[in-house]
């Protein structure tokens, strides 16, 4: 064992509250009151615990949102439908839905169009991934943002093996248990991403530049911007 790499969950939590909160102030300003509810993931899930902490964290931070009620919803589509439909049901005022991944969000986003409702207009909506399904949700319209990057773990984790075993440590610069940023995708992001064949466009990324190995001024920057170009 020579580490562990995961993603900032609790960060990925707040910023997607932060964003929703943020959307449905600057479209009814005269509202004294944005009510959010929260669709989670697994209840034994870590991932799931994280993201829980970061959206209690920018609650905190805001008297002027209240939060309704959280659920779980298993990470389940069909799950975040049903659960969802209730819920608006038994609130009917509500202007957010916070969701713990883009499965969650699709499923809410279908529920509240069952409801006559229009999503990015009466309810604003974000999820975490950055899937296919989120990014397409965004760019469609239907959901303000998708959090994520955390898939490309799987190459700073191999970069760093490689220059391990070329004898260069990265307890140092990094510890031996550390978090890597997840970052927003927003519709103008979610466009560029596109345009530049979404993840395929990362086959011509010079990971060797990551690599202390085989570039000497490299600073282990885990970060996926840097590999998206995603500002």
């Amino acid at each position: 064992w020579l580490g562990s790499m995961r993603p900032d969950d609790e960060s990925a939590g707040y910023g997607l509250a932060k964003t929703l909160i943020d959307k449905a102030k600057l479209a009814q300003p005269n509202k004294a009151q944005v009510n959010l509810i929260a669709l989670s993931g697994a209840y034994d899930s870590s991932a799931t615990v994280l993201r829980n902490k970061g959206l209690y964290r920018a609650l905190a931070n805001d008297p002027r949102v209240y939060l309704q009620q959280l659920v779980y919803a298993n990470w389940d589509q069909q799950e975040s439908e049903l659960k969802t439909t209730q819920l608006l049901e038994r609130y009917p005022d509500t202007t957010v839905v916070w969701a713990a991944n883009d499965g969650i969000a699709k499923g809410a986003i279908a529920a509240i169009k069952n409801a006559k409702k229009t999503p990015g207009k009466d309810v604003w909506v974000g999820g975490m991934d950055w899937s296919n399904q989120g990014l397409k949700l965004v760019h469609d319209g239907h959901s303000e943002v998708s959090y994520g990057g955390h898939a490309l773990e799987g190459v700073w984790a191999l970069v760093l093996l490689h220059d391990y075993a070329k004898g260069i440590d990265f307890v140092d610069s990094l510890g031996v248990t550390f978090t890597t940023p997840m970052r927003p995708m927003n519709r103008a992001q979610v466009a560029a991403f596109f345009a530049n064949e979404s993840y395929s466009a990362l086959k011509n990324v010079d990971i060797k530049s990551l690599s202390k190995h085989f570039n000497k001024d490299a600073i282990y920057t885990f970060d996926p911007a840097v590999l998206t170009s995603i500002q």
